[in-house]
């Protein structure tokens, strides 16, 4: 769990949404589950996108889809990332 949950919060509540986040670990898989598919959807690059000439601009956007999307699964994993 990333410190970004908890960062200026008081103690009590600090400690309600670490219990949160931990009750509800069923549903932040799934989230992780639901990123990663779209992550894999995003990689696949049909031929038709580079016929367009604003395929840069679609490809940049994709990109940036993807890193949002990491950032997602990053807040959402079990483990401690400081």
């Amino acid at each position: 769990m990333l410190d970004i949950w908890t960062k200026g919060l008081n103690d009590l509540d600090k400690t309600a949404i670490e219990t949160t986040i931990k009750k509800n670990r069923t549903l932040l898989d799934r989230i992780n589950v639901i990123c990663e598919m779209k992550i894999k959807e995003l990689e696949v690059s049909a031929l038709a996108d580079y016929d367009s000439p604003s395929w840069a601009y679609r490809a940049a956007d994709k990109e940036g889809q993807k890193r949002a999307l990491r950032y997602i699964i990053s807040l959402t994993k079990a483990e401690r990332n400081t």
